[in-house]
C-alpha cells in the first residue's frame, strides 16, 4: 500500500508541475517523503525546485539531507556543486563536483562542473584533465570541446586551440566557426555554407 500511495503522490507532483504549480507539487513531495523518510532522490527532487524557484538555501539543505542519507547519490553532489559554481563559492563547487565524481566516475556533467571551477580558481591544467574526462564520456557535445578551446588559449597554447577547434569541426562547425572567432585563431574551418 505505501509503494502505491508514495506512486500516486509522485504522479500528483508530477502533473501539478505541468501546470506550473510548484506549491501543490512540492506538497506531494513532501508526502512522498513522510511514507519513504530516506529517499534521496526525491530531497534532490525537492531540491531542484526549489532552486528553479531562486531559494538557493533551501535546495542546499535539501541537497545536503540527501547527502547524508545517501553519500553515492551522485546527483545531489553535482547540483550542489551548480549550485556553489551559481554563487561564484568555486572551492565549495569543486568538493561537490568531485564527490559527484567519486559516486559516479561516468557522470559528465560533473567533469564539466569541475573544469569550469577549476578555470575561475586558475588551475588550468587540472581543468584540461576534467574537460577531456568530459569529452571523452560525451565525445559529440560541443560544451566541453568549447571550453577546451578557451582552456587551451588562457594557456596560451594556439597549436592545441587548432586541434581543440578542428576535432569540434567534424561535428559541430558552427561553433568551431564561432571558437575560431572568440579566440582569433585561425584554425582552417569554414563555414558549411560558403
Amino acid at each position: 500500500m505505501n509503494a502505491f500511495t508514495a506512486w500516486y503522490y509522485g504522479t500528483m507532483a508530477r502533473i501539478a508541475l505541468f501546470f506550473g504549480q510548484n506549491d501543490v507539487a512540492m506538497a506531494n513531495w513532501l508526502k512522498v517523503l513522510t511514507i519513504n523518510p530516506k529517499d534521496a532522490r526525491m530531497m534532490v527532487t525537492i531540491a531542484n525546485a526549489h532552486a528553479a524557484a531562486k531559494r538557493m538555501p533551501a535546495a542546499l539543505e535539501w541537497l545536503d539531507r540527501a547527502v547524508k542519507i545517501d553519500p553515492k547519490e551522485a546527483s545531489a553532489w553535482y547540483n550542489m556543486g551548480y549550485i556553489h559554481q551559481e554563487a561564484e563559492q568555486h572551492a565549495e563547487a569543486l568538493a561537490a563536483f568531485e564527490s559527484a565524481i567519486s559516486a559516479n566516475e561516468k557522470l559528465d556533467q560533473a567533469y564539466y562542473g569541475k573544469a569550469i571551477s577549476l578555470v575561475k580558481l586558475g588551475r588550468l591544467d587540472e581543468a584540461v584533465v576534467a574537460l577531456k574526462a568530459n569529452t571523452k564520456l560525451q565525445p559529440m557535445s560541443p560544451y566541453g570541446w568549447y571550453q577546451l578551446a578557451h582552456t587551451y588559449q588562457k594557456m596560451n597554447d594556439t597549436e592545441r586551440v587548432i586541434k581543440t577547434i578542428k576535432k569540434l569541426s567534424a561535428f559541430e562547425p558552427n561553433i568551431a566557426l564561432l571558437l575560431q572567432k572568440e579566440t582569433g585563431v585561425d584554425a582552417g574551418v569554414k563555414s558549411p555554407f560558403a
